[in-house]
């Protein structure tokens, strides 16, 4: 019995440390936030453990995704917003976001495909070189089009 009542505070105490490091991870989440290569790679760690945990958090992989992204790998944070994604299909900034790491890999349709997504969804802010996104959308030739006229 002295067993099991050990083992559950240990687990409680695991719990709630891991609830504390994920608070630090989303108070250091801000754009004005200044963290080191290191500190996201940590970062990158944790939250991968901490999603395997709970797997439906969504501000966790939100966050995994942005770590992704500030070491410009597009392919990793796509993938994670592609998660968050199915979880909440109509996160319209996570669409959104998609789209720019898209746009980084010079994949413009898929881009402008979730910027119109992300404005369906009722998300059009400044995103994009300061422009909004159908700002943005309407200064650029349609992909389709453009395409099409290739030979």
């Amino acid at each position: 019995m002295k067993k099991l009542i050990f083992y559950s505070v240990l687990l409680l105490i695991a719990s709630s440390c891991q609830q504390l490091a994920f608070r630090k991870i989303v108070k250091n989440s801000s754009c004005t936030s200044v963290i080191t290569a290191p500190q996201v790679e940590k970062d990158i760690i944790f939250l991968q453990n901490y999603i395997q945990r709970r797997p439906k958090h969504q501000q966790a992989r939100y966050i995994l995704a942005m770590r992704y992204y500030r070491q410009q790998n597009f392919q990793k944070s796509i993938a994670t917003w592609d998660d968050l994604i199915q979880l909440n299909p109509r996160h319209a900034l996570g669409v959104a976001n998609r789209g720019v790491c898209y746009f980084f890999l010079k994949n413009k349709a898929a881009a402008h495909a979730d910027f119109q997504r992300a404005i369906e969804l009722g998300f059009d802010e400044p995103i994009m070189s300061g422009k909004t996104l159908s700002e943005y959308l309407t200064a650029q030739p349609n992909t389709e089009t453009e395409n099409k006229l290739l030979p």
